[in-house]
Order: C-alpha cells, then sequence, then structure tokens
C-alpha cells in the first residue's frame, strides 16, 4: 500500500513495468491495466503529482459515499485547474473497469476525447463520488500554465489532427451526443 508518495519504499513492491507495443497511450494505458491486480485503478499522467497519502484519500473518498471498492465507482478529483465535469485523472474500481468491457479508455482512441468518453459515461451512469473540493492532483500542463515547456509526447497528443480525430470517435461512440457537432463548430 502506497500512503506516502509516488517514491515511497512502502509502494516498491507493488510497482512494475508494463511493456505495450501499443502505438498510443489509450493502448499502453489500457495494457497497464489489463496486468494490474488492484481493487482501485488509477490511471495519471507525467504532468500529475498526487497529494501525500493520495490512496488513502481515494479509500476514503469511496468510504464516505457509503461505497466499497467492490462496488462500480469513479472518484472525481481536482487538477487544481478545470472547473468543468471532465475526469483528467482515471481513478475507477476494477468493477466500473469491468462494466466498460475491461478497457480504461475504449480502443478506438489515440488519446484525446479518451477522457471525454470517460467522464460523460461515468457521470451518465451515476457512479462519480465527487471529491473535487477535497483531493487535488496538482497538474503541470502548458495549457494551464505558459511557464511548462511543450515537449514532443504533448505537441503530437494535442495536435489539431488528434483533437478532430478523438472529437469524431467521441461522437461516432456516442450517437445521443450528435447535436454537440454543432456546437463546436466543425460540420
Amino acid at each position: 500500500r502506497c500512503s506516502r508518495d509516488w517514491s515511497s519504499d512502502v509502494c516498491s513492491s507493488d510497482l512494475r513495468q508494463v511493456e505495450s507495443d501499443s502505438p498510443n497511450c489509450v493502448g499502453a494505458w489500457n495494457a497497464a491495466a489489463r496486468t494490474s491486480r488492484g481493487h482501485i485503478l488509477v490511471q495519471v499522467s507525467d504532468d500529475f503529482t498526487p497529494p501525500m497519502g493520495w490512496d488513502i484519500q481515494i479509500m476514503d473518498a469511496i468510504s464516505r459515499a457509503g461505497k466499497s471498492p467492490a462496488d462500480s465507482v469513479v472518484v472525481a478529483v481536482s487538477d487544481g485547474h478545470r472547473k468543468d465535469d471532465l475526469l483528467c485523472i482515471t481513478i475507477c474500481s476494477r468493477a466500473r473497469y469491468r462494466q466498460q468491457g475491461g478497457e480504461l479508455f475504449a480502443r478506438e482512441y489515440e488519446g484525446v476525447f479518451s477522457d471525454n468518453e470517460f467522464s460523460y459515461r461515468a457521470w451518465r451512469d451515476g457512479v462519480v463520488i465527487d471529491a473535487r473540493d477535497r483531493m487535488m492532483f496538482t497538474h503541470a500542463h502548458p495549457f494551464f500554465d505558459k511557464s511548462v515547456p511543450i515537449d514532443a509526447t504533448y505537441a503530437k497528443q494535442n495536435s489539431i489532427e488528434r483533437y478532430r480525430e478523438g472529437r469524431r470517435t467521441f461522437l461516432l461512440r456516442n450517437p445521443e451526443l450528435e447535436a454537440l457537432r454543432w456546437a463546436g463548430g466543425e460540420q
């Protein structure tokens, strides 16, 4: 159990490197989720810093909601910037993971909009435990903080082409949201 920080010795026995031949982050995240063993899955990108005791805080949020890790739950945390309902950190129970077909994110995505779909479906299905007022994973992201450098991975993941493809995939996979096609300016 990791209750201090990412580099805690307490965690070291549970950490495993997962190799993936996927050409994108979604495939790599799904590969890691498939090999995980815990009841709660947490996908955190390299531009986030969790708070001290983050794992205990997640379990406390689930408990306060009257749920257990065996239930289908998603925990919403703050990133210090977003005020909308996008879940920019994926924290879900294994039950929710299974409910989603054994993927954190749908394999049709390369990256962009995969979190939009995860968020949309979690809120729609009523499985979100909102802990944004109690827990923050600090997000050092160039979109919010211009002093954070844009690296090649960020530029590739957030290109106009990836955005358009992700949005197209999102609308195809969620046809009930077709009206949003007009809201975003693309026709």
